[in-house]
């Protein structure tokens, strides 16, 4: 009995030594393999990749600086603006502006003031048909506070998407402005001086810019734009950078709104697009 539990402890022992070497021989060929150089083609695969990547990144960048140079020659400035879940974070702040003639807030207070049923509706309505349109009733002391601020996220691509922002006077249940009426501010002025009946009862727009945005950011005009050229210009880069839907024409209702409202441009501050509404103050006048 006890030459047989040495026996089987002699076998034991074995197989245990055995397995070692074993593993130890597969730990040596396994390292063997990883440390062994990879073939010429391999390494010529690898450095095809390598090229194709650089290459590229080489191309998107001068696509970028393409475009850009593109967008100073219409007179557009940029903002890049943060993106989360492939939209982009929009922060506007609407503020009054002191100046030494009567302008778009001196509008919305005569109109308000004659209608005061009538609410104050800003818009980001997309000027392409079917995309995104997000509306913001702005609060009804904001002439007295001089600001409000709201934020908008819009889905954003490679391809840019033209926009419009309208501020507007609406009803309580409206949410666009794009279908109101587009109006000089003096004409509206004109009205309320010789008490017309109707003064401020119509539903208009009183505030309009026009902006592309794109997953680099927002663009927009840096002055009003004088005459037909940087529209045309406009358009061909637009079409150039494969926006979808009927360019010519979004960008010709674009040059109608921007050139009867006269608006200012929007002001980039801090990734914030800050609009700029005209307030007859007669400290401004100081020095004119």
């Amino acid at each position: 009995m006890e030459s047989r539990k040495k026996i089987l402890g002699i076998v034991i022992l074995g197989a245990i030594v055995v397995g070692a070497i074993l593993l130890r021989l597969s730990g040596k060929r396994s390292e063997e393999i990883a440390s062994a150089p990879a073939s010429e083609s391999q390494v010529q695969i690898l450095e095809e990749g390598a090229k194709e990547e650089s290459q590229a990144n080489i191309d998107s960048f001068r696509e970028r600086v393409a475009w850009d140079r593109a967008e100073r020659e219409i007179d557009l400035k940029r903002t890049p603006l943060p993106i989360e879940n492939g939209e982009a974070v929009l922060n506007v702040e609407i503020a009054t502006k002191g100046t030494c003639f009567p302008g778009d807030a001196n509008a919305i207070e005569m109109d308000l003031k004659a209608a005061p049923e009538h609410k104050l509706l800003a818009t980001l309505e997309s000027l392409s048909g079917g995309g995104t349109s997000l509306f913001w009733d702005v609060p009804k002391d904001f002439l007295a506070k001089g600001s409000a601020s709201h934020q908008f996220r819009l889905p954003v691509k490679k391809e840019p998407a033209q926009y419009g922002f309208f501020i507007c006077t609406a009803l309580s249940s409206d949410k666009r402005c794009g279908t109101k009426t587009i109006r000089d501010v003096n004409e509206i002025f004109t009205e309320h001086i010789r008490k017309d009946p109707n003064a401020g009862k119509e539903l208009r727009n009183i505030f309009f810019q026009y902006f592309l945005l794109d997953n680099r950011g927002l663009s927009a005009f840096s002055s009003p734009p004088k005459g037909d050229a940087k529209f045309e210009a406009l358009k061909t880069y637009v079409r150039q950078r494969e926006a979808a839907g009927n360019v010519n024409q979004e960008i010709d209702i674009a040059k109608k709104n921007i050139q009867t409202l006269v608006s200012f441009p929007f002001v980039f501050k801090d990734k914030k697009l800050k609009v700029e509404l005209p307030q007859y103050n007669l400290a401004a006048c100081d020095g004119q």
